[in-house]
């Protein structure tokens, strides 16, 4: 109805089971069609008759299904449902999105990612949680709780986002990805008001209780949300056919994008002020020679590298919204290598380039090196980002040479 220029290409192929709904198969249904139209210019593109569409008269839907190839003379088609990482900050849904085979791509990608992400959390989360000479200061405490919560997004992702099939499961997924979401952020927010702290406010004692308003702010406060738009309607935000997230609209807009962009403009704000400050402070700092001369390198890059994992590389999702195909397909692949692998990057930035950390799993699986309870200041000398800056250092060596 909504394409008259376009013919059937072939005859229709109908398969009804009674009382059963088939859907969300495992495997795609692979269908060959032989053309019964000759001589006609144009792609082939494979649909299915959805009996809701045009207030309820039915029409022609290219959901779920794609054009696969030409074999033997035969469209072969293939339907199922794939969905990617980048629907997460996708408020347009995909509606109008036909280019199936690169969605496909998209959709591996993110599960793979999200795999070895989860994968490399579990691996970083033991490793501070069972050597307790790993996580005794706020720095590593805060690395732990945005690992748990991305391990959770990851997790409810990989294996519910495509439970279509059950209703309420599907629904009960869409909250837990709602949440898991805004924890990660939140998280991430705590993670840049630590870097402000402890890089821009040097001799800043710190936070009374500073760990549990975090603990506050990233698993509590984002129940706030998640819960009034759950009481408002449960069904229109969070039931969706295609994919078990929410739903584009009006509480998609404001219980995550508008709260995903705050927090976004606030990290990127911060990340601006600590970078300007170790630039700026560098330059005094290396005039005094001490023995943290390289420590201060180390921490600026990772202070760009983590601010890029922890934040920044999220707005590739905004950038996405209302572009053009090919701007959007850009931003999309960008979104979903970066955050789907961010796990990934997190182990690599804090155990695998960590000395001290390298140090202890070589102790406890080989033999070698120290004992984990000869490291007097382990927690001070790791390359955390959200350790204190150099500076701080070079004072105390002047007030010991006074």
């Amino acid at each position: 109805m909504s394409n008259k220029n376009r013919a059937i290409g072939s005859r229709v192929i109908s398969s009804t089971v009674e009382k059963v709904t088939v859907e969300g198969l495992n495997e795609p249904i692979r269908a060959a069609y032989l053309p019964i139209v000759e001589n006609v210019s144009g792609n082939p593109e494979c649909v299915f008759w959805d009996f809701e569409l045009e207030n309820g008269q039915g029409d022609w839907s290219n959901e779920s299904c794609y054009f696969n190839k030409t074999s033997d003379g035969r469209i072969v088609c293939f339907c199922d449902h794939l969905t990617n990482f980048a629907v997460i900050m996708d408020y347009l849904g995909q509606e109008d999105d036909n280019n199936k085979p690169f969605q496909d791509v998209l959709t591996y990608i993110s599960i793979i990612g999200c795999v070895i992400s989860i994968v490399c959390l579990v691996i970083t989360i033991i490793t501070f949680i069972y050597f307790r000479n790993l996580r005794g200061k706020r720095p590593q405490r805060i690395l732990v709780n945005l690992c748990i919560s991305l391990l959770f997004l990851y997790t409810t992702f990989v294996i519910g986002i495509e439970l279509t099939t059950c209703y309420y499961c599907c629904i009960v997924v869409a909250i837990l990805l709602h949440y898991f979401v805004l924890t990660t952020l939140f998280w991430m927010l705590v993670e840049a008001v630590n870097m402000y702290l402890k890089f821009v406010l040097v001799f800043y004692d710190g936070i009374r209780f500073f760990m549990l308003k975090s603990v506050f702010v990233g698993w509590v406060l984002p129940i706030i949300p998640v819960t009034i738009i759950a009481v408002m309607d449960y069904e229109e935000t969070y039931s969706n056919k295609k994919y078990c997230f929410m739903t584009p609209g009006h509480s998609f807009f404001y219980g995550l994008l508008v709260i995903s962009a705050v927090v976004l403009v606030i990290n990127f704000a911060i990340y601006v002020k600590v970078i300007c400050r170790l630039t700026c402070q560098r330059k005094r700092v290396m005039k005094i020679k001490t023995d943290k001369d390289n420590e201060l390198a180390i921490r600026v890059q990772n202070a760009i590298a983590i601010l890029m994992l922890l934040g920044l590389t999220w707005i590739f999702g905004f950038f996405a919204i209302g572009s053009s195909e090919a701007v959007r397909d850009f931003f999309q692949l960008l979104f979903c290598l970066c955050n789907s692998l961010q796990g990934f990057f997190i182990f690599l930035l804090f155990c695998v380039r960590c000395k001290d950390v390298r140090d202890v799993w070589a102790y406890s699986c080989c033999g070698f090196g120290k004992k984990p309870g000869l490291y007097t200041t382990t927690t001070s000398r790791q390359r955390y980002v959200t350790d204190k800056v150099t500076t701080v250092s070079a004072h105390s060596a002047n007030q010991n040479k006074a």
